[in-house]
């Protein structure tokens, strides 16, 4: 288990942000930070993100990686780094409280030091092992996460709005299962 002062040695940037939590499609994962109510929330600014990847073993994830992930089922509603220094959300489905209604890989071109998730990769394909909360659900949906973020019109540095929340913020999804989080940090090897 992970404790708090494991976490702030391996994470410092995190501070008090200490569960993460995986979505994993095609070897690409979007890392999400969950705060002390347990809510998704932005947390990594492009440096932060790549030295997570980079302390999970994992790289920052390209464009041309993700947008892999997105044709075969990546969909979430937050925004993410890669590697090109912009944030991304992969859509499948346009739905107007979620990437301007837009699908595909939606970018937005924010400041460097703004806070968003990361979209990390595996590039050996090899086991992979998710910090994620416990006790863990398991479902038989390879779903989707379905946060709504509100980008803004313009690129400013604001931190986009959710708009509703959900029971799920990420998941642990592979092309079988996925699993849900709940609690406590645990490591967890598939």
């Amino acid at each position: 288990m992970l404790d708090g002062k494991m976490c702030a040695l391996l994470f410092p940037f995190l501070l008090n942000f200490c569960r993460l939590v995986f979505l994993i499609i095609a070897g690409v994962m979007l890392v999400t930070s969950l705060n002390e109510l347990n809510q998704p929330g932005y947390a990594f600014n492009v440096s932060e993100a790549r030295r997570l990847c980079w302390s999970l073993g994992l790289n920052i994830a390209s464009k041309a990686q993700v947008q892999k992930a997105l044709s075969r089922g990546l969909e979430t509603c937050r925004f993410g780094w890669i590697d090109e220094h912009f944030a991304v959300i992969p859509r499948i489905h346009p739905i107007p409280s979620c990437g301007k209604n837009k699908s595909g890989l939606v970018p937005w071109r924010a400041s460097v030091k703004q806070k968003f998730d990361v979209f990390c990769f595996n590039e050996t394909g090899e086991k992979l092992c998710t910090l994620t909360d416990s006790p863990l659900r398991t479902t038989h949906d390879v779903g989707h996460t379905h946060h709504t973020t509100t980008p803004p019109s313009t690129s400013s540095s604001s931190t986009p709005e959710t708009l509703d929340s959900e029971i799920e913020p990420a998941r642990f999804a592979s092309s079988s299962q996925s699993f849900t989080s709940a609690n406590s940090t645990r490591l967890i090897d598939r």
